[in-house]
């Protein structure tokens, strides 16, 4: 960067640290909750524009909540032992294991030479698997960045890597199987009361309003608006991303392949046992007190152990580092304006400008809301203890009948993710393979996501009330 521009940069940020400092906000929120906000909107701003990489404004974010006197250098540290931080991060870690030791190729080799014959037909396979293994597994992260998505990565390397692929673009053959992977992930956690960590607190609250929100309940509010979602998004990411589909003979090709493998060497058996440890840990370890995260530390405990992967593969994961960083840094703005009164003062705001308007409209209102509002979040569970309570008493206070207000609010929370890149642990794992920017992420995930928001919500008007 030439001297010029470094200063000038230099400049820019000194007068929007200014502003941070001197900007008044509104009168019912804390002075640090309003700074939290400004840097965050600087934060996101930095990173949209490319101006720098986003493990450098991680640590600019982190250091202006300091500078600025938010929090105590002690506190403003706290959220790196935050768990889902350290689950992406062995996530991103297992993936590599996964790959390096060969079997993810020939899972993933296996599995395409019975499925189909072009991308559209693996997307759905994929897809299909996802929703199998969601009701088992409590964390759409764990499940979507550790388990399918290296799956995907190697199928799709395996299939269409010098065929079809010159380079990391979202019109890839791997590209496209892995975002139809990460949009099934959401639907699954929608779908399932058991496949999102966040969706129990929801239960609760409803059942603190005196509504219980089983998961037979959850489920049949949600199975048919996720079945049409299931049909049409690998379609619609088809032409969206506009996939090659004269890619054919993909079935051939991958038996060809998976004869050429062999049998099994020993690092895919030692692999294999690894995998299936933690899946077993993935879905029945909550009867025994063991968390995903801790699985996750164990699996890769294990992989170091039996020099799956070396240390050193760790250590140079630049995308995984640079991730938990990102992650760890919003994670702090967010709850800083949580706890500082900034999204109280937001949702408080709202109410006094909704004007009389009939039940499915009011309903309709909350719900995109809720949806459009996690672009403010770098987590599932964060904005469901920010904004789904308070939508939940307005809505009733407004007098909503609970049954469809709860469940409006439950599934668009679970499919609002994926906005971002860092709205939810598997996306942000997903988008760290690096084929798609920023702008592009968001552009497809504003698409893709207001139009599942449109299926869920006009099925919803047909059937939850």
């Amino acid at each position: 960067m030439e001297k010029r521009h470094f200063f000038g940069l230099l400049v820019r940020l000194a007068i929007l640290c200014g502003i941070i400092f001197y900007l008044p906000g509104p009168a019912s929120v804390d002075p640090r909750g309003w700074k939290a906000f400004l840097i965050f909107i600087l934060t996101l701003t930095l990173v949209i524009r490319k101006v720098y990489d986003m493990g450098t404004v991680s640590f600019l974010a982190l250091s202006l909540v300091l500078v600025t006197q938010i929090l105590p250098i002690e506190k403003a540290l706290i959220k790196f032992s935050y768990p889902v931080s350290w689950l992406v991060l062995f996530a991103f870690f297992i993936a590599k294991g996964f790959i390096l030791s060969g079997l993810g190729t020939r899972i993933a080799l296996f599995l395409s030479s019975y499925v189909g014959s072009t991308p559209l037909r693996l997307a759905y396979a994929l897809s299909a698997a996802e929703f199998l293994v969601a009701p088992f597994i409590p964390s759409n992260t764990a499940r979507g960045g550790g388990l399918i998505v290296p799956i995907a990565v190697s199928l799709g390397h395996s299939v269409f890597l010098g065929d079809a692929e010159t380079s990391k673009t979202p019109s890839s053959g791997t590209a496209y199987l892995l975002y139809c992977c990460f949009q099934a992930n959401l639907m699954s956690s929608a779908l399932f009361l058991t496949a999102m960590a966040g969706n129990p607190i929801i239960a609760n609250y409803a059942l603190e309003a005196g509504f219980e929100l089983s998961w037979l309940v959850w489920f049949q509010g949600a199975w048919i608006p996720a079945l049409i979602s299931f049909i049409i998004t690998p379609w619609f990411l088809h032409f969206y991303f506009q996939i090659d589909s004269q890619i054919h003979s993909v079935g051939d090709k991958a038996q060809l392949a998976y004869k050429a493998l062999g049998p099994m060497k020993d690092r895919e058996k030692i692999m294999g046992v690894i995998f299936g440890f933690l899946l077993v840990c993935w879905i029945g370890g909550g009867s025994f007190g063991i968390d995903p995260t801790s699985a996750a530390l164990f699996a890769v405990v294990l992989l170091l152990l039996s020099r799956m992967v070396t240390w050193s593969d760790l250590v140079l994961d630049q995308q995984a580092w640079t991730t938990f960083v990102w992650l760890t840094a919003l994670f702090t703005l967010t709850s800083l304006m949580k706890e500082y009164g900034f999204i109280d003062w937001v949702t408080g705001s709202l109410s006094q400008f909704l004007p009389a308007m009939s039940q499915i409209s009011l309903f309709l209102v909350l719900c995109i809301f809720n949806f459009y509002s996690h672009y403010f979040f770098a987590s599932l569970t964060s904005h469901i203890t920010t904004i789904v309570h308070p939508l939940l008493v307005l809505g009733l206070k407004m007098g909503l009948p609970i049954a469809p207000l709860v469940l409006g609010l439950a599934y668009t929370t679970a499919l609002s993710g994926g906005l971002t890149h860092y709205g939810t642990g598997s996306g942000t794992i997903t988008y760290g393979y690096g084929y798609w920017s920023i702008s592009q992420w968001w552009t497809v995930g504003f698409f893709q996501g207001s139009l599942i928001l449109a299926i869920f919500l006009a099925s919803g008007v047909l059937i939850w009330f």
